[in-house]
């Protein structure tokens, strides 16, 4: 039922992103516009950091998206034992975290529990922030409508209170040379980088993480990467890391946003470039082949 409602919620912030941004162009304009945006998620897969403008930000929330929660999913499950939490989300794309840190506590507490888990993000694209939240939204949204999903629908709005806006002062957002300020914190402290170190921004990364480890003393620091960037993440996350095996809980496809980029190849003209069919056909999955991810985390804070 969760993972039915996360993949209507970001079908649905699909359609409504894409019409926002194709409202006033050509269908030409928008084969183009859609062609250079999965080119940008190509290089991805090769390491190469993207734009993340609002173009690359929709074809993110479709395609790597899911896995980036199965991936914090996976982390919460295995590491959080208490509901007073603050999250520090390095790098925070379109909330990943927080959806999987809403997910996790709903599943370890009842509806009545008293939630006390903040996520703070801190992401230098402005777009991905926008679309994270919208994604948010739409997803508290659908989980409001299910009786079934009570408990997390009482996390989600807990959660929303809590976390407050992203674009508040308390913010960071990562930028070279910027200043780091970290929110008051009352609750344990987990410091997170999820995928979000490039061989472009490994420099900034490492001095931030390390400037945010001094600054909030978190009882836990987890820094991932895909294997194929391993000697990245280790040189953003630094010394005394251990690499853990991580078992991902969710398996399968989505089959509404599948269903969505399927429908994107009919409604762009002919012809269009093999990169869109090559992209937008195959399925959406939680774990897909080859998504193997190192983990590296550090107890005890700093």
């Amino acid at each position: 039922m969760v993972r039915q409602s996360l993949d209507m919620a970001i079908a649905r912030v699909a359609e409504d992103e894409y019409h926002r941004l194709t409202t006033s162009k050509s269908p030409r304009e928008r084969l183009n516009r859609v062609t250079k945006a999965l080119e940008s998620m190509g290089g991805l897969q090769k390491g190469t950091e993207p734009t993340y403008n609002e173009w690359d930000a929709l074809f993110y929330l479709t395609w790597y998206q899911p896995r980036q929660i199965n991936l914090g999913l996976a982390i919460m499950r295995r590491f959080f034992s208490s509901n007073s939490l603050h999250v520090i989300d390095v790098g925070c794309g379109a909330f990943a975290v927080r959806i999987a840190s809403a997910i996790a506590v709903a599943k370890k507490h009842s509806r009545h529990a008293d939630i006390n888990v903040t996520v703070q993000g801190i992401d230098r694209s402005k777009h991905m922030r926008r679309i994270g939240k919208v994604m948010w939204s739409a997803f508290e949204s659908i989980v409001d409508k299910k009786p079934q999903l009570s408990g997390l629908s009482h996390t989600c709005d807990a959660m929303t209170k809590s976390c407050g806006s992203y674009d508040s002062k308390d913010s960071y957002y990562l930028s070279s040379g910027a200043h780091t300020r970290v929110s008051s914190l009352h609750a344990k402290c987990w410091l997170m980088a999820v995928h979000a170190v490039y061989e472009s921004n490994k420099h900034d990364l490492k001095s931030s993480l390390a400037d945010i480890r001094k600054r909030s003393a978190p009882e836990l620091v987890v820094v991932t990467s895909h294997s194929s960037k391993s000697d990245e993440a280790r040189f953003a996350a630094g010394e005394e890391f251990e690499e853990i095996p991580m078992e991902l809980p969710w398996s399968g496809n989505l089959s509404k946003t599948t269903e969505w980029r399927r429908d994107l190849i009919d409604r762009l003209p002919k012809p269009s470039p093999e990169i869109v069919r090559n992209y937008l056909e195959p399925p959406v999955q939680w774990n897909p082949p080859k998504n193997d991810a190192v983990i590296l985390f550090r107890k005890d804070g700093y």
